[in-house]
């Protein structure tokens, strides 16, 4: 670079970015269903289309590689 002034961006590698970080307390979130041992009812198998069914076995066959992948 041709520049005089060799600060960060200017054919240099030191790039300087600011970055704020903001924490904030967590959300509360109401589990009273669970709580209070209300089961919830699965999905009925009868209202999903039949072709759907493979795409659910492959994700279902890939989530089960990607946890035991991270056990080992």
């Amino acid at each position: 670079s041709n520049d005089p002034d060799p600060g960060p961006g200017n054919g240099t590698d030191l790039v300087v970015v600011p970055v704020t970080l903001t924490v904030r307390p967590p959300t509360a979130v109401a589990l009273t269903d669970l709580a209070a041992g209300v089961e919830q009812m699965p999905a009925p198998l009868s209202g999903l289309p039949l072709a759907t069914l493979p795409a659910a076995a492959a994700a279902a066959l890939g989530a089960a590689f990607v946890w035991r992948r991270n056990r080992d």
